[in-house]
Parts: structure tokens; C-alpha cells; sequence
């Protein structure tokens, strides 16, 4: 049993220990350790200021390279398409920037500019259940020519935004533009520029934490996900199939990843017809975009970007460039064996009787 004498000396002890660690603190290792703690906290201060010294250095070289990048990309797409008519549609309001660098892109690359589109926050909010069907009960009542694709209402709602844009002997000019106006009152989509129809489509898709909602129950997010999804990849299946060249454009994940429609794209037969991004938000991902959408046109597809599921960088512009001038001239040569005349147009027709009755 432990007595009182073993508890007085660790007491002692422990006493001793404190009374020589002040004076020796205060004493001959005060200096030493104060200088050694000043310097610690000096040199700290030093890196410190270099290490921001080279952010502000890095900084301002990624601001020029950037600026080089957007400056050169006009040069870099010029003579890749051939007046092909190019609508833009964007899914969410952050990509405007990004959307109209594309399109003056397009213009430098020899296609034209067509409508601009913004889908809405209506194609696949679960909310606007009502709104979609309102929308897509009027649209086959008065066009019943439209027939919409898919098992939900944003699958058949997106069909029709591709049909609106996709040639077609069913829909001319005007009917277009009054469905994209009863897409529009509904929510659906916003509409910038005359609706016609175009030979090519650039989808710009923003990432998918932008579409949260906060107020979301984990149901109403995971339906919210599910129609945004199948909306998108009801849009480009569609286009797809009405012979309409395409490119997507997205992000990917912080795990090197492709991520929404691009993913999608590249995980299916899509892959093959359809040009994909996923470095859309950086400098170069306009010129990128539009260089993979000139490749889609010469049936050069591709999966660009730095994703784990990309096949190179960058599309060729040189040999896409190549590509186009050798189809222009095959094209220039087939119409140069029969010229398009009214007199080819009637030299088979029966011969005319004047009018006569």
C-alpha cells in the first residue's frame, strides 16, 4: 500500500521540475528560444510573401495566356466550315458568356449564326409538371404533325425543341416560331433570333451542381436530376436522328471525369456521331467547341478535352480544314454535272397544253 511519504516526494518532485524550468526559462534559455521563435516566425513571413509574390505572378500569366487564347481563336477555326447554319442552345443563364463567344466563333469559322436558345428551369423542374403537359397538349393539338418522343414530359418537350430546329417538310418558318412560343409561355425555353431550321446545333450545358435546389426534399432533387438528364439526351438523340451535326460542351468532375450530357454522349452510340467537351468553361473551350462541331460536320466526331474519358485534347484543325475543302469540291463537282435550272426542273414534266381546258 502506497503511504503518504511516496505522495509528499512526487509532490516535491513535480515542484522542483516547475520551479527549474522558470528559471532556466527566464534565465539562460530565454534568449535562445526567443531568437530561435523570432526567426522561425521571420522566415515564415518571408515565404509568406514569396509564396504570394508567385500567385500574383501565375495569375497574371494564366490572364495573358488567356487573353492569347481568345484573341487566337478566330485565326485557329478560320476555313473549318462552309456556311452551315449553326443554332446555339445553352441550358442554364451562367454560359451566356461562353454561348456568345461560340457563335461569333462560328462566324469567323465560315458557318452562320442562327438562333440562340436558352432551355428553362419548366423542362425538368418536377413542379411544372402542369406547365409541360399544358404545353404539350397544345402543341399536338394544333400541329398534330409533331410527333414528341420519349415516356416523360421533358423527353417529349426537349423532342419538340429539336424539331423546331431540325429540317423538316412538316413545319415551316411560322409554325416554328408559334410552338417556340408556346414553349416559351410554359417555361421552356427562351428564344433569341429568328426560328428556322439549321444544319448544325452547339449544346453548352453548365455543370451539375448548378442546378441544385436547396429547398429540394432528396425526392424532388433526385426527379429534378432524372428529367434534366433525359431532357438533355432526349434533345441530341433527336437531332441525331433528323441528320442534324452536333456538339456538346460541359465540365468534369474534380475526379477527371466528364460529367451530365457529355457523359452520357461519350458512354453510348452517340459517341460516334456526336463531337463532345469537357472543358467548356476554360479560355479555350468556345474555339474548342466550335472546332469539335466543324469536325462532327466532316464526320470526324470526337471526345475532346482532359477527361478520363477523352481521346485527345484538341480536334485537328488543320486536317478538319482539309476535310472541308475536299467536301465542298465533291459537292461543287456533283452540282456542276447538272446544273439546277428551271429548264432541268420541266425537261421531264409533260409537255404543256397553253393553259387550255
Amino acid at each position: 500500500m502506497i503511504d503518504f511519504r511516496y505522495h509528499l516526494v512526487s509532490l516535491v518532485a513535480v515542484f522542483l521540475a516547475l520551479a527549474i524550468g522558470i528559471v532556466l526559462g527566464a534565465g539562460p534559455l530565454r534568449d535562445g528560444v526567443g531568437q530561435t521563435l523570432t526567426a522561425q516566425v521571420e522566415q515564415l513571413r518571408v515565404e509568406r510573401d514569396e509564396m504570394r509574390a508567385s500567385n500574383d505572378a501565375l495569375t497574371a500569366e494564366n490572364d495573358d495566356l488567356e487573353g492569347f487564347v481568345e484573341s487566337s481563336g478566330a485565326g485557329l477555326v478560320t476555313n473549318t466550315m462552309r456556311g452551315e447554319k449553326v443554332a446555339t442552345i445553352t441550358d442554364h443563364s451562367s454560359l451566356r458568356k461562353e454561348a456568345e463567344a461560340t457563335r461569333a466563333l462560328v462566324d469567323a469559322a465560315g458557318g452562320e449564326s442562327g438562333p440562340r436558345i436558352e432551355l428553362g428551369q419548366a423542362l425538368w423542374d418536377p413542379a411544372a409538371e402542369g406547365e409541360r403537359r399544358s404545353a404539350l397538349a397544345t402543341i399536338t393539338k394544333t400541329w398534330p404533325g409533331v410527333k414528341p418522343r420519349g415516356a416523360s414530359t421533358s423527353e417529349m418537350l426537349a423532342s419538340i425543341v429539336a424539331r423546331i430546329l431540325a429540317p423538316s417538310e412538316d413545319l415551316d418558318d411560322a409554325a416554328r416560331l408559334e410552338i417556340a412560343k408556346v414553349l416559351s409561355a410554359s417555361g421552356v425555353l427562351t428564344l433569341e433570333g429568328d426560328i428556322s431550321a439549321v444544319d448544325s446545333v452547339l449544346l453548352l450545358s453548365g455543370e451539375e451542381s448548378l442546378f441544385a435546389v436547396t429547398s429540394d426534399s432528396p425526392d424532388s432533387a433526385s426527379k429534378r436530376a432524372d428529367n434534366l438528364q433525359k431532357a438533355r439526351l432526349s434533345l441530341v438523340t433527336t437531332l441525331d436522328r433528323r441528320g442534324v451535326s452536333m456538339a456538346v460542351g460541359g465540365s468534369s468532375t474534380a475526379r477527371g471525369s466528364s460529367e451530365g450530357i457529355v457523359s452520357d454522349v461519350r458512354s453510348g452510340d452517340l459517341r460516334d456521331r456526336v463531337a463532345s467537351i469537357d472543358m467548356l468553361t476554360y479560355a479555350s473551350g468556345p474555339a474548342t467547341l466550335t472546332l469539335a462541331l466543324a469536325a462532327a460536320q466532316v464526320d470526324m466526331p470526337g471526345a475532346f478535352g482532359s477527361a478520363s474519358d477523352a481521346e485527345t485534347l484538341t480536334p485537328d484543325a488543320a486536317a478538319i480544314r482539309e476535310a472541308s475543302k475536299t467536301m465542298a469540291e465533291e459537292k461543287g463537282d456533283e452540282d456542276s454535272r447538272e446544273p439546277h435550272t428551271e429548264a432541268n426542273e420541266n425537261e421531264d414534266a409533260p409537255a404543256s397544253d397553253g393553259g387550255g381546258q
